[in-house]
Parts: structure tokens; C-alpha cells; sequence
């Protein structure tokens, strides 16, 4: 516990200095952090390999929360291609357990995980009306559970997609998948894991007033309904303009 305090206070420290190093600046093209957060859900994939009986292997199903930092502005190659630096913590209740697809029910409720994230973060954007976010970093992930201290260590990647609803609030879709060494906490003299995989997936959304969408789904509706009572107008104008026209020379006859 010790260790994850140590790492999870190291990671704000972090966090806390990248922030700073954002430019005061009104300017679009500073660099700045923008923050996220949301719903996750986790399953933790462990095998223990046999070679008289079949493989033993434990599943977790995990729900919670996460918040996520990311820089904006570090480097832009073009309008469609950026390059940028995340962060992402989250905090997991495992609520399922299974061994060998028979769920387990655990001896205690005192169970907990929390999970960190960090990679390069590239952006590909389409017409800034969606953006792919391809993150391939390291993954760290601590489990108590009845009787272990898991430590998971090992890379990632990720994938998120942002859509743009409004100037300052932005919708995020995304799903993480790691390959970790699971015998780094107490059980490595007791049962060592041949395997450990990850898949995550998460719902969040972002609030930014100083880093806003050039364009947004909202905007766009609106700016679309605009052009189209001013083309209503103008044909309804047109219309009129004949009718006159027609009634003109009707009287003159």
C-alpha cells in the first residue's frame, strides 16, 4: 500500500508540473491542459499455465471512475495530425470474480484497484468534427483482493474518439487493452501468472473554457438552421417580389 501511495503521489506531482507548464496566453496555438473524466469499466484477464490438468484462470469484472489529463498545442504537424502527452488514473471496484468461469464470492467487501496510464497521445482529425486519439504508453494497476496484492506492469495502448458537442463540452469514447507482468505484488511466491491481460473501456466527458472546439455538432446545427431561414426569407421575399410584379400588370391591363 505503501507503494501505491508513493506512485500515486508521484503521479499528481507530475500531473501538478505538467499543468504549470501551460502559457497564460489567450493565444489558439498555446500550449495548454485540458482535464476529462467519466465512468470505466475493467475485466482482468490471469492464467496460470498446467501441464497435467487445464490452465487455471482467473477473471475479474471491474467498475469505477477515472480522470485524465492531456496537453494540447506540443506539437502540431498539420491541421489533421497532433501530437500531445496524457495521464490517466482511475479507481476500480472489482464487483465480479471468476476462476475457471464459476464466479467466487470474496470473504470481504474491503476490495479495491486503481489504475495509471500514460503515453504519447497522437490525434488524427477529421474536419475537427471527430478526432481519433492513438495512445500507446505504459500501464501500471494495483488489485487488493482476499488474499493477494496484484501488481500489474506492462504496456498499452489506447484508443479514444472525441466528438465535439458543443464550443466547450466535448463527448469521449474509449478502450485500452495491456499485456502485464502479474507477479510483482505478493503472490509471486505463491501463484505466478503465465499471463495477464487487460481490456478496459470508458464514457467521459470535458469541459474546456480556454481550449474551445473550432467546431462543434451544436455550433453546426445552428449555424445550419441560420442559412436556412435566410434562404426561407429570401425565397419567400422572391415569391412576393412576383406576386407584385403580377399584380402590377393586372391593373395596368
Amino acid at each position: 500500500m505503501k507503494r501505491l501511495l508513493l506512485f500515486a503521489t508521484l503521479f499528481s506531482l507530475f500531473v501538478g508540473a505538467f499543468a504549470k507548464t501551460a502559457k497564460k496566453t489567450k493565444d489558439a496555438d498555446a500550449f495548454g491542459i485540458v482535464n476529462n473524466g467519466g465512468v470505466a469499466w475493467a475485466s482482468v484477464t490471469r492464467i496460470q499455465k498446467q501441464s497435467n490438468v487445464s490452465n487455471f484462470v482467473w477473471n475479474d469484472k471491474m467498475a469505477g471512475l477515472y480522470y485524465e489529463c492531456q496537453s494540447y498545442n506540443l506539437k502540431n504537424f498539420s491541421e489533421w495530425l497532433q501530437l500531445n502527452f496524457m495521464g490517466r488514473m482511475a479507481f476500480y471496484y472489482p464487483y465480479r470474480f471468476y476462476f475457471r468461469d464459476v464466479r467466487q464470492f470474496p470473504a470481504q467487501m474491503l476490495v479495491m484497484s486503481m489504475d495509471f496510464f500514460t503515453a504519447p497521445c497522437i490525434t488524427f482529425s477529421i474536419k475537427d468534427y471527430v478526432r481519433l486519439n492513438l495512445e500507446p504508453g505504459l500501464h501500471l494497476k494495483y488489485q487488493k483482493s482476499d488474499k493477494f496484492k496484484y501488481w500489474n506492469l506492462g504496456p498499452g495502448v489506447k484508443l479514444d474518439v472525441e466528438l465535439p458537442l458543443s464550443p466547450r463540452w466535448t463527448i469521449l469514447l474509449g478502450g485500452m487493452f495491456s499485456w502485464d507482468n502479474g507477479n510483482l505484488g505478493s503472490n509471486r511466491n505463491i501463484r505466478n501468472f503465465d499471463y495477464v491481460w487487460e481490456y478496459q473501456c470508458q464514457f467521459g466527458v470535458r469541459y474546456s473554457k480556454h481550449h474551445k472546439n473550432k467546431k462543434s455538432y451544436l455550433k453546426g446545427f445552428k449555424k445550419y438552421m441560420e442559412e436556412q431561414a435566410e434562404l426561407t426569407s429570401e425565397w419567400v421575399e422572391q415569391i412576393r417580389g412576383q406576386k407584385s410584379d403580377e399584380d402590377e400588370e393586372s391593373a395596368e391591363m
